[in-house]
């Protein structure tokens, strides 16, 4: 699964937007809603943090039960 999403001046994720997902609607909520607890070192523009667009791939795997 891809999500696009803006770390914000701040650090925090912000604007979650599943990009692809396989099979689609199945964890695009468990994978928005974990990405918006992280955070992140912001850029920095001429010295100040700045908003950036980014781009991350979560994969989910099923564990077997023995």
């Amino acid at each position: 699964m891809e999500l696009d999403f803006t770390v914000a001046e701040s650090g925090e994720v912000r604007d979650i937007a599943v990009h692809a997902a396989n099979p689609p609607r199945v964890f695009e909520s468990a994978a928005a809603s974990a990405l918006s607890q992280w955070r992140y070192q912001p850029v920095l523009k001429d010295a100040k943090p700045a908003a950036q667009r980014a781009r991350i791939r979560i994969r989910f795997t099923l564990a077997r039960r023995p």
